[in-house]
Formats: C-alpha cells, structure tokens, sequence
C-alpha cells in the first residue's frame, strides 16, 4: 500500500497490521509529527517483528508490519508523551486489542484530559460500554484511571485491558429513532481551579441540555 498524504495515519498503520501489508508512505513537504513517530514507537511495542524505516527527513515511512504476538503476560507499559492526549493512543489501540492471540493488557502514562484530544472519561464511560453493547458477545474491553494528568506536564496514567475476539465481528445494523437521545451522563474535570466555578460549570452545561432533554446528569 502506498499513500502521499497522512491523513488517518493511525488508522492506515493499523490496517496495514490487520492485513500484514507493506505500507509505504511519502511524503511531498510535510513530516512526521513528534506524536505520529511515537504512534510507530507504540505500534512496534504492540506487535512482534514489525520493522520501521524513516528517511529524507522523516517524509518517507516504510512500514513491514508484524503480528499481533507480543509477550503482554505481565502487561505492558508506554509513555505516551505530551503532545497528544492519551486518548489518541488509546482509539486505534482498542482496534488492535481485539485480534491479540491473548488477553491485551497496557499501562498507559502522559496526558488524561485536554482540549486536542478525547479524555479517557468518554473512553471509559461512552465508547468502551456502547461497543460492548453493540457486540455484547465479542468485544469485552475495560479500563482504569490510575491518575490524572495535564498539559503540560501530563503525569496521567490509565490502564486499558481487551479479551480478544473468538469469532468474527457480527454485523451490524442502525434503525432510526423518534429520538435518538434518551438520557445524558456526562463528566467534568478540572484542575487548579475553585470548586465554586466548577459548579457554575456544571450548572452552565445543564442549563443547555435541560432545554433538549430533562435526563440529565453531570458528574465532576
């Protein structure tokens, strides 16, 4: 496979595990970010014998990827850095969790909750559980805050664990709805901040959902 653009650059490196395809990436001007080099550091720690090379400037990527198979009995640990939120780890992560031989199990440090990325909260409270309810039978994934961080010394740390699928993904199929939105459960973080304007915010945010829909919950 070869791209000119890195656009869904996780998700290219991700399918090229998923298919053991070659993937070869130039680049024209721009380079590899920081975060996109330490997405391939990840991805090597994840897997068995992948092979990574960069040249002219970390424009060209030549990606020979290897297999699902790393030695995760003990767990794993990564440092996600603090450029980019945990989360962007976490998203394609959850993706190659799920065709491991074994049950997947990584610790995770850097940055829990910015403005860039998803925190872990919509993670852990909204992505993991609604796919867990999407393929009740397949997709067992959980994870753990451990600790907070934020920008811009991060120091947060999760810890995310998937039971890899048995069988093939089932399919699935959307129905519509009078209304689509039932009830709204939501989090709120802060830090360094007064406990007064924290509940301002709370009250603020509820102000906007109560005029959709009276569910509402906000947890901080």
């Amino acid at each position: 496979m070869m791209f000119e653009t890195k656009e869904a650059f996780r998700f290219k490196i991700c399918f090229a595990v998923l298919s053991s395809k070659e993937l070869v990436l130039k680049l024209a001007e721009e380079e590899l970010e920081d975060y996109e080099l330490n997405f391939l550091n990840l991805v090597s720690v994840v897997t068995k014998n992948s092979k990574i090379f960069l040249s002219n400037r970390n424009r060209t990527l030549n990606f020979q990827p290897g297999t699902l198979d790393a030695r995760v009995e003990d767990g794993l640990e990564f440092d996600c850095g603090t450029s980019r939120g945990v989360s962007y780890y976490l998203e394609p992560l959850a993706m190659l969790s799920l065709f491991y031989k074994t049950v997947f199990r990584i610790k995770l440090t850097g940055i829990t909750n910015d403005s860039v990325d998803l925190s872990v909260d919509l993670l852990k409270d909204g992505l993991f559980p609604l796919l867990g309810k999407l393929f009740p039978d397949s997709v067992k994934i959980s994870m753990k805050v451990l600790e907070r961080g934020f920008r811009v010394s991060g120091g947060g740390a999760v810890v995310f664990e998937s039971v890899p699928v048995k069988k093939s993904l089932p399919a699935m199929a959307s129905l519509p709805r009078e209304r689509l939105i039932k009830r709204i459960r939501g989090s709120v973080t802060t830090s360094k901040v007064s406990t007064t304007f924290l509940n301002s915010m709370v009250s603020k945010a509820r102000e906007v959902f109560n005029d959709y829909i009276p569910d509402v919950w906000l947890y901080s």
